[in-house]
């Protein structure tokens, strides 16, 4: 029938085309005739069954004289590199996306003359390698210099990435194992895409097409679904420090050292011996006079500080922007060490090495900076622990960015789950170019900036010592012991007693009241005694010591009282009396101030981000010291190239899709370099909301009543002046400082 023979030869058709495409592949997988393991993938297809009926087959044999001669064709115009494809060229495994299926970089169908793989984007892994300064960071950001538009440049201009594809990373699947920040270089980074692999040679093109301080190694034939974000097991940086950041006779104003000498040698004249405490080696030092040295005994206190880092942990304060509820705060870290002393250009560094499996913004500078702090003996190792366990937020202070850097990303479990089809993703492979890549541009460039600008000594002369110790006295205040609770305690009790801890409070080492180091009592420049009384009306034993204004006015009850409390703490009753006197001090100017909590029983008020800030109908927006944060909501499906957001000294601009969010002049002046913003997710939204976070750096901190009102003049404003004055400590090294300030009120 007319039927019966449409249809077979539709068939016949089919045939002659399934014959043809068999014959044109041959030339693509000739590598198989010189003693190479035929693909898997080509296997699959001849062993699958065709379910052709004779037709087909005759149809197919009449073919094969015509497929022969395009055979013949095809190999006489293709070149001899075709003929020995490379392990890195074989197709991958179950990854139908690793092809192109035919489509050309624009998607629309390719000509038969371009079915060579020349044209076709492979997915592939990169390792590199960068140093930061200059740029603010790795993740591309509009209007910002950063590390991904260099990298995409080269490699379009390398023939990585078509024209047609540039400035679009999703058309490439563009990804980066680790965003690091602002001035913050890499000797490890591995960024994963599709990329065009032809003509040979794509990763020498790209280096010459990459600015000084930049190279890439090699780059790996991955799986098409390899994600060099999510599948990084976990990552390595280093933090180079110089050795003289230990030294607590460095990095000081010249008051402070002559303090501490005349300490020093009234100590020596007394016959008392060294300092104890949290700097103990480091204080018999600076008493003896003797030249600094970073030996065993500070680099084993240096690694148990960083210890304490180690395992699973809230670190909401080691970061920015982050709630101590939620999930993202928790994060888990392998191994901190810190190494020998090595010297680079005549400056002594160590290394401090952190591996986990995945970090905040800014959370390794101020784990530094917080480890400093203890070894320095400006705050205390039970300080460092309480801001790990609290939920309360607490200032941390964040060291420099320049001795940070990515040394490696590590990818375990990729390489075990393709071990048998694919090449390791392995940064090893390129050690020479890595160690090399250190010394000649990492190790110099820390080393030249730091003896130039002294990064690290200006950061530790300028380092808020009294607002961090306030900050952790008030945290303690309001946490009440929860940090302390055990597991499966469900009690208002703390570990350690039947007295909920209140005595472990009480004798907290973050203000001792006796003697101190002499290299530590400079940098613990807090009323120690005040401090010292705070913590003591936390406990309830001594809910007696200060209670109100006319409780204080009563002299028996105030001796009865100081009695008690003298017995209780085993100290004297003229020590006991002093405490009380100075805490009617504090009280005092923490009235005057409007920093009285409603207890009324020293519940000092600590003003958050949230209080300090506003809201209106275009956006939120909150304050620290240094830092204001604007939030507004952008529209489900919004791209970033739709938000405009332009930071300078004296102007800001913030819109989304041509509506003007904020714009004017900032109430006073910002840093833009520190500035940046970026898309979140909005934790409580059901549907996917996204909302734009914009982090505006102070070029003044500020605090209490002398906090931004607005963000822009002419925006509305909120009422500072209820704050009250900030609560500053004095030095305690100057004893005609903390008479006057007792004169000047009145005790």
């Amino acid at each position: 029938t007319i039927q019966g023979q449409r249809i077979a030869a539709r068939r016949g058709n089919r045939g002659r085309r399934i014959a043809a495409r068999d014959a044109l592949s041959v030339p693509l997988h000739c590598s198989t005739m010189q003693g190479e393991e035929e693909p898997p993938a080509k296997k699959a297809r001849e062993h699958e069954p065709q379910g052709a009926s004779e037709e087909i087959a005759a149809a197919a044999a009449a073919a094969v004289p015509s497929a022969s001669a395009l055979v013949d064709a095809t190999a006489t115009a293709a070149p001899a590199a075709d003929t020995g494809t490379s392990k890195e060229e074989e197709p991958d495994v179950g990854n139908v996306e690793d092809e192109d299926d035919g489509k050309d970089e624009a998607g629309g169908v390719a000509d038969a003359s371009a079915g060579s793989a020349k044209n076709k984007k492979r997915k592939v892994s990169i390792f590199l390698a960068y140093v930061g300064a200059g740029y603010q960071g790795m993740q591309r950001n509009p209007g910002a210099v950063t590390i991904e538009d260099e990298l995409e440049r080269a490699i379009v201009a390398a023939g990585g990435i078509s024209a047609d594809n540039a400035g679009d990373f999703t058309k490439v699947n563009w990804m980066r194992a680790a965003r690091t920040d602002k001035g913050v270089s890499a000797v490890g980074q591995c960024i994963s895409l599709r990329m065009m692999l032809d003509p040979p040679g794509v990763i020498d093109r790209i280096n010459s097409k990459l600015p000084t301080g930049f190279e890439f190694f090699g780059y790996t034939r991955v799986t098409g679904g390899f994600n060099a974000k999510t599948m990084c097991d976990r990552r390595r940086y280093e933090y180079v420090v110089p050795v003289k950041a230990f030294d607590p006779r460095a990095c000081k104003p010249r008051r402070e050292i002559q303090a501490e000498a005349a300490l020093a040698a009234q100590d020596a004249a007394a016959g008392t011996a060294g300092a104890e405490g949290q700097g103990e080696g480091i204080a018999a030092a600076v008493a003896a006079n003797e030249p600094f040295v970073f030996d065993a005994t500070v680099r084993a206190k240096v690694n148990k500080v960083l210890g304490n880092y180690c395992g699973t942990h809230n670190f909401h304060n080691y970061t920015v922007r982050v709630d101590p509820s939620e999930p993202s705060a928790m994060r888990y870290i392998i191994s901190f060490d810190c190494s020998e002393p090595f010297f680079v250009d005549g400056v002594e560094f160590v290394r401090c090495v952190v591996v986990g499996q995945s970090f905040m913004l800014h959370q390794i500078r101020k784990l530094i900076g917080m480890m400093l702090g203890v070894v320095r003996g400006a705050w205390t190792e039970d300080d460092q622990i309480f801001a790990l366990k609290t939920k309360e937020s607490c200032t941390v202070p964040m060291a420099p960015e320049l001795g940070l850097f990515l040394c490696e990303c590590i990818y375990h479990a990729y390489n075990a789950r393709y071990a048998n089809t694919h090449e390791p993703m392995l940064l090893e492979n390129y050690g020479n170019k890595v160690e090399a890549f250190k010394k000649k541009f990492i190790y110099p460039h820390m080393a030249k900036t730091e003896t130039e600008d002294e990064t690290m000594q200006t950061w530790i002369r300028m380092l808020p010592v009294r607002q961090i110790l306030t900050s952790l006295t008030h945290a303690r205040v309001r946490d009440d012991g929860r940090a302390y609770l055990g597991k499966g305690n469900n009690s208002n009790k703390r570990k350690g007693g039947p007295d909920g801890g209140a005595a472990r409070l009480a004798t907290a080492p973050t203000a001792p009241a006796t003697a101190t180091p002499a290299s530590a009592t400079a940098a613990t420049a807090v009323t120690v005694p005040v401090t010292a009384a705070t913590t003591t009306l936390t406990a309830a034993a001594t809910a007696t010591v200060a209670v109100t204004a006319a409780a204080a006015a009563a002299a028996d009850g105030r001796a009865a009282a100081t009695a008690t409390d003298a017995e209780t703490f085993a100290q004297s009753p003229e020590q006991m009396e002093e405490m009380q006197r100075q805490q009617r001090v504090h009280m005092a100017r923490l009235q005057a101030g409007g920093n009285m909590g409603e207890d009324g029983l020293g519940g000092m008020k600590n003003l958050t981000s949230e209080e300090c800030g506003g809201i209106t109908d275009k956006y939120r927006w909150t304050q620290s010291e240094r830092e204001i944060t604007v939030e507004f909501l952008i529209p489900k499906g919004t791209k970033s190239k739709e938000i405009i957001v332009k930071l300078e000294t004296r102007s800001v601009t913030m819109a989304v899709n041509g509506e003007t969010v904020l714009s004017g002049k900032p109430l006073r002046d910002i840093v833009p370099d520190e500035c940046m913003w970026e898309i979140e997710e909005v934790p409580e939204s059901k549907s996917g909301e996204k909302k734009v976070v914009v982090t505006l750096h102070k070029s003044r901190a500020t605090m209490a009543m002398h906090h931004w009102n607005c963000v822009v003049a002419g925006e509305p404003t909120v009422d500072v002046r209820r704050f009250g004055p900030p609560i500053v400590g004095i030095n305690g090294n100057d004893p005609t400082a903390l008479a006057q300030m007792m004169e000047n009120m009145g005790a």
